[in-house]
């Protein structure tokens, strides 16, 4: 590879865009097939630097930066689903340590605030 500015707009990615292409067009085909209307397309850039340097005759003569820049692109076809969600805690709760369980708990705020068994 040669001399390439880091913007998607050159060369630089090429592998990428093949990539993101080929994920594109084949999400499409798979929700064609299922009769799906809704998918995610996600990527994910992990970059990295090492450093080096460059030796001549034995001895160091600068220092530099090698880069490292992986993509990953993912699909996934949504599917309905009836998921069950829940929630606890909240501004209203107070973690508190139960040394007799040896595990935490929560309390209501209200509580706990002026109960000195807790302190």
């Amino acid at each position: 590879m040669e001399k390439c500015l880091l913007t998607l707009n050159n060369d630089t990615f090429n592998l990428f865009k093949r990539d993101f292409d080929l994920t594109l067009n084949g999400i499409i085909t798979a929700m064609q097939q299922r009769n799906s209307v809704d998918a995610t397309i996600s990527v994910k850039f992990d970059v990295s630097v090492k450093k080096e340097f460059a030796h001549k005759d034995g001895e160091i003569v600068r220092e530099y930066l090698c880069p490292f820049i992986k993509h990953k692109i993912q699909a996934t076809i949504k599917t309905t689903t009836n998921p069950l969600e829940g929630f606890v805690g909240g501004e209203s709760y107070e973690l508190t340590f139960n040394p007799d369980e040896a595990k935490y708990e929560i309390n209501p705020l209200q509580a706990s605030l002026f109960d000195e068994s807790l302190c």
